[in-house]
């Protein structure tokens, strides 16, 4: 099986056998190879592709051992073009809807896509025939992850990409707070505005007066 060429790529494959009696000659008897590439006697088929081919073409090679004696055999040999995913918006906001489409350039539509390493932020999904990301981040957690899209001749390409979901501003007031009286019972309630409820509140710093919580 020869190896997959990418246009732009060198690229170096060895055909080797077995049987007969060294030293080998090698020659190409049938098909065309794509143009860059060349096959030595050695049976290295070699160079730089600068043509993609589609789904491949169909090669034959003839082997002649020392003796004279021959063996053809049937190689396919497919080169891919370049292909680029687009950048997304790394816009991103918790509990904001979100959705961008990854574009791909190069290739032959339609295209497959699957993360390969990493993963999106949680609450986001991957439309694998699409390459839409869509959803609401629910965490403000950065994930880094590598996207593979593949056409309709098996050709791929891939793109990294770091995505991190920030928080809305959040305030929290509650208007002036009343005093308080010692042994009188007392409640005051703070109202939060922004980020996405419900909230959860804490102390971060200071003290509260002995008896309140």
């Amino acid at each position: 099986t020869l190896a997959v060429g990418v246009v732009g790529t060198a690229y170096s494959q060895t055909i080797s056998s077995t049987g007969g009696t060294g030293p080998y000659n090698y020659t190409r008897i049938s098909g065309t190879l794509p143009a860059g590439l060349a096959l030595d006697a050695g049976g290295v088929l070699s160079g730089t592709p600068t043509t993609a081919n589609g789904a491949g073409v169909n090669v034959t090679v003839r082997a002649t051992d020392a003796n004279g004696c021959a063996k053809d055999q049937i190689f396919s040999l497919k080169v891919c073009p370049i292909m680029s995913l687009g950048a997304i918006s790394t816009t991103i906001t918790v509990g904001a809807s979100y959705s961008q489409t990854v574009g791909v350039t190069g290739g032959v539509a339609p295209y497959e896509f699957a993360i390969t390493s990493g993963s999106l932020p949680t609450g986001l999904t991957l439309n694998t025939s699409t390459g839409a990301i869509s959803g609401t981040p629910t965490s403000a957690v950065s994930r880094t992850f590598t996207l593979r899209a593949t056409d309709a001749n098996g050709c791929t390409g891939t793109r990294t990409y770091t995505l991190t979901p920030q928080c809305l501003a959040i305030s929290v007031s509650s208007g002036t707070p009343a005093m308080g009286i010692v042994g009188s019972a007392y409640s005051q309630t703070f109202i939060s505005a922004g980020g996405t409820s419900p909230y959860s509140y804490a102390i971060t710093g200071g003290t509260l007066p002995a008896g309140l919580s």
